[in-house]
């Protein structure tokens, strides 16, 4: 994980799982003079996940958009990446390699210029519209999760009310990127990371005993479980 050169190791003493890349920065947020080092770090990469706590600082934009142009492995863009896309999609024609947005309805409207409530009344062709005008995999999260190349449409029948909190949209990007990694093509890639986090929502409320008392790191632990094949904890609410 590529991250501010003066906290890692705060995080390397925090994050025990995860391997830390500290980067140049700009007042103590990833900038463009980061760029360098991790588009070098990322070149044997089987998948890169962009966004997820990079922070809304116009030095963190500039991070996103010069690396993302040229970034060849499978990337997903989750989160503040998205909102450092707003205006700005015409780099998505500009990479090397494939890619997958994963907004919610609010980013999903401010990136094709529509209101959260236009996108709701619509969702299938706001993520239609994204995906064809990019080329680029979309997953529209919400109750009814969408996945679409513009051309295969997935939607998501699983309920899982659980997931309706902060940080599991991370977890999804998460593990898109891991499905990636494996060598899924990334429309499938993103279909089975939105089956097995919906699973692992369910897994996590059951283990709780209530959707209302799951928090990602709950998520986390239950993937695991949920890319067991056959039936999971019964979610007390889903």
């Amino acid at each position: 994980a590529a991250v501010p050169l003066d906290l890692e190791p705060v995080l390397e003493a925090k994050l025990s799982e995860i391997m830390t890349l500290g980067c140049g920065t700009e007042e103590g947020f990833l900038g463009i003079s980061a760029v360098e080092q991790a588009a070098r770090h990322c070149e044997n990469a089987a998948a890169v996940v962009l966004g997820s706590g990079l922070g809304r600082e116009k030095g963190a934009g500039e991070f996103l958009r010069a690396l993302v142009v040229q970034l060849e492995p499978p990337t997903v863009v989750d989160a503040d990446g998205l909102g450092h896309l707003d205006g700005q999609l015409g780099l998505i024609h500009e990479r090397p390699g494939p890619i997958v947005l994963t907004p919610h309805e609010g980013e999903m409207g401010r990136l094709i210029g529509r209101s959260a409530a236009e996108v709701s009344a619509s969702r299938l062709d706001s993520a239609l519209t994204l995906a064809r005008g990019t080329g680029a995999v979309v997953v529209l999260k919400g109750d009814d999760t969408i996945v679409t190349d513009g051309e295969r449409v997935a939607v998501n029948d699983l309920s899982a009310p659980a997931l309706a909190t902060a940080g599991t949209g991370d977890v999804l990007a998460g593990v898109c990127g891991a499905f990636l990694a494996r060598g899924l093509e990334p429309f499938e890639a993103s279909c089975a990371a939105v089956h097995c986090h919906t699973r692992a929502g369910r897994v996590a409320a059951g283990r709780v005993g209530s959707a209302e008392g799951v928090i990602a790191g709950d998520v986390v632990q239950a993937l695991p479980l949920a890319m067991v094949p056959g039936p999971v904890l019964t979610d007390p609410e889903g």
